[in-house]
């Protein structure tokens, strides 16, 4: 038997009302899939008062307005099969958008029902509702992310995820995303020597999502390094699984062209890993694509 798990920035279902209908019946497909299906830029709304799609003043190259109440769509659509986990970062539309106090926006988790499971999400850099700062000379917006410890079939696994922040300066190394991922690492070592008894041997650990990186970056290097992977830190999939002298792209047609890096997304597995199939899937809805792995 194995565990699946999928990685996906939803883009804030941007594309929903626009260009692509279908959006919500991609999202079920591969969440039934999914053992454990993180998400990023996922908004949510019970105020009846906001529209259910609003288009932020600043968009970015965002295709369509976004769609507040995703939350809420995610759980009517897998609420029966998953256990919906979502770890808000702020109040507003995005990073540099306070703007509809409330909105919610952060990240999600779905952990498939019936599994023994503990879920432990918070901020992984910055405190809840820090904004994006660098126009003010300030720092990155804060960010959260979950740690999942799952069994199936007698084997325990933990899977952890954040979405790196947006930083003005592009995809470099920065002191605030070393100390982003960096948190995120020590939440990941924090949870696993909680209550449970499992020792780091018996634990088979992914840590993934839009980590806003590129494959040039220390911060990368860093986080694959880390013991918790095992002796020989972790393998980087990205890296494992494509042939050629360039990046693997985690990128789809929505992102603009003109656009130097085409990474972000990645996921690291620890050594005592054996993968079945990692796959990335560039016609998602999203301007970021798919990711699955499939771990044995």
């Amino acid at each position: 038997m194995s565990l699946t798990v999928k990685h996906f920035n939803t883009w804030a279902g941007c594309l929903v009302s626009t260009h692509r209908p279908d959006y919500y019946d991609y999202v079920l497909s591969n969440g039934l899939k999914a053992d454990v299906f993180h998400m990023s830029e996922v908004h949510s709304c019970t105020d009846s008062d906001v529209d259910e799609f609003v288009s932020p003043e600043d968009a970015g190259h965002r295709e369509g307005p976004l769609h507040t109440r995703q939350l809420q769509k995610l759980q009517e659509l897998l609420g029966d099969t998953h256990h919906v986990h979502y770890e808000p970062q702020m109040n507003g539309l995005h990073d540099l958008d306070a703007t509809h106090q409330s909105i919610q926006y952060g990240n999600v988790v779905c952990v498939r029902k019936g599994l023994l499971q503990d879920v432990a999400g918070g901020m992984m850099y910055r405190n809840f509702n820090d904004l994006n700062e660098q126009q003010t000379g300030g720092k990155p917006a804060g960010k959260s992310g979950h740690s999942v410890i799952v069994c199936k079939d007698d084997v325990w696994y933990q899977s952890v995820s954040t979405h790196g922040h947006w930083d003005e300066n592009s995809k470099i190394d920065t002191p605030h995303r070393t100390e982003q991922f960096a948190n995120m690492m020590r939440f990941a070592h924090d949870h696993r020597c909680g209550d449970l008894i499992k020792s780091f041997e018996d634990m088979r650990l992914i840590v993934g999502g839009d980590f806003n990186l590129t494959s040039q970056c220390a911060v990368l290097e860093n986080i694959r390094k880390s013991m918790q992977f095992g002796e020989t830190g972790g393998v980087i999939l990205n890296h494992e699984f494509h042939d050629g002298s360039e990046p693997l792209i985690t990128r789809t047609r929505w992102y603009p062209p003109e656009k130097k890096f085409r990474e972000a997304n990645f996921v690291i597995v620890g050594e005592n890993v054996h993968v079945e199939y990692f796959a990335v899937d560039d016609q998602a809805p999203s301007d970021h694509c798919m990711i699955t792995t499939v771990l044995e």
